[in-house]
């Protein structure tokens, strides 16, 4: 195994790899071993997970409907007007979307999916503005 002697701390993205690394080495030794995780495999693992949040390599959060809706009227060039007659939802509902003020509905979502032509795992996975 490849014990670690002193607390390790990781500082930049180059430590972050050789932790990876090392962790995915003594993993692998662990899993074949009948013995308990040693607490140092443990405490890296720990490290690792610290320093991923705090420098920000979490998971992104999904889009919003605003964000979406920004992109296309920024692709297809169009305002805001256009991008309602387009979806043929009143503009003021368009606008109170984007806004946060309203949520999407299934209507809304359909509309995105058939014409804007967006995925529908796109349109599942996007989230009201809060």
């Amino acid at each position: 195994m490849l014990p670690i002697t002193t607390p390790i701390r990781i500082t930049n993205d180059t430590e972050l790899d050789a932790a990876i690394d090392r962790f995915s080495q003594w993993a692998t030794e662990v899993e074949r071993s009948p013995d308990p995780v040693p607490a140092d495999l443990l405490a890296l693992r720990d490290e690792i997970a610290r320093y991923e949040t705090a420098a920000g390599h979490g998971p992104e959060a999904p889009p919003t409907v605003a964000e979406v809706l920004a992109v296309e009227m920024f692709k297809r060039r169009l305002r805001q007007r256009a991008l309602a007659q387009l979806l043929d939802v009143p503009e003021t509902r368009l606008s109170e979307i984007i806004r946060g003020k309203r949520g999407m509905n299934l209507d809304f979502a359909r509309r995105l999916h058939q014409r804007l032509g967006l995925s529908a795992e796109v349109v599942l996975n996007l989230r009201d503005a809060a």
